[in-house]
């Protein structure tokens, strides 16, 4: 346990101004219903029930979910301040702050136990490897105890000692979920577990809240709203209590008498009496900062540079600065509220092309210095900006012509356009679903372009007579064109051969196809220099000239040609890290140019100079691979966050609007959540609390994939895993081991732990009654020394190096899995094989081949389970293997019938019985293959039904980092047209496992589906 002493209350800060407090968050009632915790601005506070000025408790990273103790003396809430979610508990009477749990992981508040007075949270352990069981631990310390060994996502124990808890796995800021996923309110006494009422609804029940007189309060949307309801158990009555439409009760919590229930609704607190349903706003005031500057001091977030003759310019934060290719001091050269992007330099780097977003879409607009003797950007004190295109749509990613006369850019998603500077003109060149990349030929007359619906190829179009030709041509995908310097040749990358992209060329000349070596050796002898290319391009069999450029293992992935056309410039991950590297045509002297998994997100080339961006800052090295130098630039910029947070918000709102899979928008009148959402978003001062705002936003869509969130840019300190499972019923010094983890560190040879092992201290220092966590932060991976008494009585010092959570989840699950395939086995009497798909990544194809062999060898069928399968995209590639016709068989002399299936089939396939196994949890492309699999007509599907969440969805990333999620493309079966969202895959035999059977080897849905496929092959 660790004690901070803190001054509380009104030394934490300097207030400033009395305001009113608007979506404060996670409200909770003191015992005595008389004040109320809750969460605003990224800290805890506390206030009269009846309202008035509230007081900040804390003041240190993100704090949410506060909870009264029982006897009202501490609160206990959640905080990030460590990286990752812990529990910590202030003291109302000294101020003194109490860290209660010690994890890697998030550890979540859920309450407090009202007998023992212990801390419940949830947390995810080495009791299960898929989601978060409940534990308790005392504010004192202490190991902290599961309340129940299996998977819940939210719990409450009564006075008496019964447990309700909810399982499902819906967004909480979602409206409108119906299906498999939706929360259900178990109870548990003793070691009895049951619906509380008797079967699944598709509606959402969650929240339970007890009252001593046998009164289970809670959250239900099954009116179509979240409202309150309360359930006697000795009545058996249900009764609903609140009746809101639109927006329904959020995040409820009831104080000890049982008496009131504290919920957020829209974006304020509202308090029910539960005897009168009387229902009051809490209207709370709070002595508030001003908004806080944020400066700029360093670039280590740029998203996109350009270069040009010395001068770089870079997006940093949404704005555009410049400086010198050396470093040193950069400007910022535009300040506004909108986002610049797609820099492209012109008139050898005296004018600088960007698109921007601050008048409400994306416009074209250009800067130049106005000084007349500075013409360089980052020189000039004075700047002359102009809008160059402007429509209703979004215009981005211009692109000048070489000689400087033309404009390329695209408009709305899919619209390749070409603007006259001059003339102010505009024309359509191309138009497909959505146009990624293009690229100006040398000359100026043709741009390659990326474009297919479903099909990537690249295509020529020559700008001045709109002629089109596919020079690709391949089922596979192609991306990333490049144009040699001498305008003769044309590389991409490609997976037409494997699914790894390699680079791809071709010359654009047919006699330049039929040189050799020797006439490309003459002609550059003979050659004038520094002539002025001049694209020309045949048509015929243009596709058939296509050659490969590399051969290595992975994807190679190409940015561009070498300023003498003979190298390629790419990244590969063929080492296992990602670089940049160039090679000649032909495969030939592979050369690093980065070294250390630089990952360059985009690369630009000054004649000898290799300009690249890697982890948000951009570096320099030459074409032969000499050092890599960091360009660091001096800036000190104020950043006006609530401008920031407007453009945001307006972003994530207009690319839905223009990008949604459903034009309808489920029904829900998308530009008034614009005005609905606005306002609140641009009042949240905490990023957390911004995105929330906006999270509610995205709820109204009743959407599977959407989210919004920031990925950590520090991670905590590791906490190291034993791979042992504790003894939880010990009740001595130290910690007792129960089981170990296969293929954990405890189970090594050398560094092997047994059953009933007592580790005594860990580092010379004892565990006593404390937490062992406590003692393992940071440990991860380095040499620890624990010192361990046998169930003999014997001591012994055991050296061990600890691995992190990641590594005892991925062997908890080889645990799991091998002990279902150990039951197909034995259900089966060896006729049945077992294959798990956790996930639908290119890693599951690979895996998926050699287990459909591997399990299947002598097998009469296979049982395939996708539950729990997170989704992916390869759904199609496991049908392949499973849905193969036999035409024939053949016969070595001598030999048994047979087919070489390595020799002529792309996979190894399966052509006897099968049955797929599916739950609430298998979701996207693991519900598509559900779906196909049956509808195919290949086997039955066994389990509960699953989630309907099925839409192909992107990411995007805002200015600040922020990544949120773009549903753009929408699934239907094809038997009958049926939209998959909304429609989870429906077994043919129903059967759903109890809660408990998450973490045991009891597995009812299994054995049923042994038992179905067992009858087949007996019918057959």
């Amino acid at each position: 346990m660790r004690k901070i002493v803190i001054a509380v209350l009104m030394s934490l800060s300097t207030y400033l101004f009395p305001a009113e407090v608007s979506f404060p968050g996670t409200p909770a009632l003191s015992p005595d219903g008389k004040r109320i915790a809750f969460s605003y601005e990224g800290d805890i506070w506390v206030v009269s029930d009846s309202g008035g000025i509230a007081v900040r408790l804390t003041k240190k990273g993100y704090n949410y979910r506060p909870a009264w103790s029982p006897d009202g003396k501490y609160i206990a809430f959640n905080t990030d301040r460590n990286k990752n979610f812990d529990v910590y508990a202030i003291s109302l009477d000294d101020g003194s702050l109490v860290q209660v749990t010690y994890y890697t992981g998030d550890d979540i508040l859920r309450g407090w136990e009202p007998r023992t007075g212990n801390i419940l949270f949830t947390s995810r352990r080495e009791l299960s490897h898929r989601g978060a069981v409940p534990y308790m631990v005392g504010l004192s310390g202490g190991n902290p105890k599961p309340a129940l060994r299996f998977i819940v996502s939210d719990i409450g124990i009564s006075g008496d000692g019964m447990i309700a808890f909810t399982k499902g796995n819906y967004s909480w800021w979602r409206k409108g979920y119906r299906g498999s996923a939706a929360s259900d309110i178990w109870l548990c006494e003793g070691d009895s577990v049951y619906l509380l009422f008797g079967e699944h609804s598709d509606c959402n029940d969650g929240h339970p809240m007890w009252a001593d007189s046998g009164i289970l309060y809670f959250l239900s949307d099954r009116g179509g709203t979240s409202n309150i309801y309360k359930y006697s158990f000795s009545m058996g009555e249900l009764l609903q209590l609140t009746y809101f439409e639109d927006d329904g009760v959020r995040e409820p919590a009831i104080d000890g008498a049982g008496k009131r229930i504290v919920f957020e609704r829209g974006f304020g607190i509202y308090i029910l009496d539960t005897r009168t349903l009387e229902v009051r706003d809490v209207e709370i005031e709070a002595m508030q900062e001003e908004w806080e500057d944020v400066w700029l001091t360093e670039c280590k977030e740029i998203s996109e540079f350009a270069v040009s003759r010395g001068v770089v310019a870079f997006v940093l934060r949404g704005d555009v600065y410049v400086g010198d290719t050396s470093g040193g001091k950069a400007r910022r050269v535009t300040d506004c509220s909108g986002r610049e992007t797609g820099l492209e330099f012109a008139d050898e780097g005296k004018v600088l092309y960007f698109a921007s977003d601050r008048d409400g879409d994306y416009d074209i607009y250009g800067i130049r210095s106005s000084e007349k003797d500075i013409e360089r950007l980052d020189l000039s004190l004075s700047i002359k900006e102009e809008k160059i295109i402007s429509t209703p749509l979004d215009e981005r990613r211009p692109k000048i012509s070489p000689d400087g006369k033309k404009m390329a850019f695209i408009r709305d998603r899919g619209k390749l356009m070409l603007y006259d500077l001059k003339r102010k003109k505009e024309k359509l060149l191309a138009q497909e679903w959505v146009i990624p990349e293009y690229e100006w030929s040398p000359d100026g007359r043709w741009i390659a372009y990326r474009g297919g619906d479903y099909i990537d190829d690249i295509y020529l179009i020559n700008v001045e007579t709109d002629e089109i030709c596919d020079v690709s041509k391949h089922p596979d995908s192609d991306i990333s064109p490049a144009w040699s310097g001498d305008g003769r040749m044309l590389a991409f990358s490609s997976k037409r051969e494997g699914d790894e992209y390699d680079i791809w060329w071709l010359y654009l000349r047919k006699e330049d196809d039929e040189k050799t070596e020797e006439d490309w050796k003459r002609e550059k002898l003979i050659a004038e220099k520094d002539t002025i290319p001049h694209v020309t391009v045949d048509f015929e069999d243009i596709d058939e000239r296509v050659r490969r450029g590399t051969k290595l293992p992975g994807d190679a992935v190409l940015f561009s040609i070498s300023p003498d056309n003979e190298r390629f410039i790419f990244k590969s991950n063929h080492t296992g890290k990602v670089d940049l590297y160039t090679i000649e045509k032909g495969n030939k002297n592979l050369k690093p140019l980065t070294t250390g998994g630089m990952d360059p997100a985009q690369v630009a080339v000054e004649k000898d100079e290799v300009y690249y961006l890697s982890k948000g800052k951009i570096r320099r090295t030459d074409m032969g691979g000499g050092s890599q130098k960091v360009i660091d630039f001096d800036i000190r910029e104020k950043i006006d966050i609530r401008s920031e947070r407007e453009q945001m918000f307006c972003e994530v709102w207009r690319t839905l609007k223009n990008e949604f899979y459903d034009e309808n928008f489920h029904g829900v009148d998308w530009d008034s959540m614009y005005n609905k959402y606005r306002e609140q978003a641009l009042g949240m001062k905490h990023p957390c609390e911004f995105r929330n705002v906006v999270r509610l936003m995205l709820g109204e869509l009743k959407s599977s994939h959407l989210a919004i969130y920031k990925v950590r840019k520090s991670l905590p300190l590791s906490t190291g895993m034993l791979g042992a499972v504790w003894d939880f019923d010990y009740e001595g010094e130290g910690v007792r081991v129960k089981r170990i983890i296969k293929c954990t560190p405890a189970y090594g040879k050398e560094s092997r732990l047994y059953e009933g092992d007592i580790i005594l201290s860990v580092d010379g220092t004892d565990v006593g009654g404390g937490n062992i966590y406590e003692l393992m932060e940071g440990k991860s991976g380095e040499l620890v020394r624990l010192r361990v008494l046998d169930k003999n009585g014997k001591k012994r010092d055991v050296w061990i190096r600890p691995s992190d959570i990641n590594e005892i989840n991925r062997c908890l699950y080889e645990e799991w899995v091998d002990e279902r395939r150990d039951m197909v086995e034995k259900l089966s009497g060896g006729r049945l094989g077992y294959i798990h798909i956790p996930h639908m990544g290119w890693a599951s194809v690979d895996k998926f081949q050699q287990e459909v062999y591997r399990r299947g060898l002598g097998k009469g069928g296979l049982v395939i389970d996708v539950r729990n399968n997170s989704g992916g995209w390869i759904a199609d590639y496991l049908l392949m293997m499973l849905d193969t016709r036999v035409h024939s068989y053949t016969i070595w002399r001598g030999g048994k019938p047979g087919y070489p299936v390595s020799e002529r089939l792309p996979y190894y396939v399966w052509t006897k019985p099968s049955i797929v196994l599916i739950n609430e949890r298998t979701v996207s492309n693991g519900e598509i293959f559900a779906h196909a699999y049956k509808t195919l007509g290949i086997g039955k599907l066994v389990g509960n039904r699953t989630r309907g969440d099925v839409i192909s969805t992107g990411r995007r990333t805002l200015r600040d980092g922020t990544i949120f999620t773009v549903p753009g493309r929408r699934w239907y079966r094809i038997s009958d047209g049926m939209n998959l969202e909304g429609s989870g895959a429906i077994p043919d035999y129903y059967v759903c496992n109890p809660p408990y059977e998450d973490t045991q080897t009891a597995d009812e849905q299994l054995k049923r589906a042994v038992e179905i496929l067992l009858g087949q092959l007996k019918v057959e």
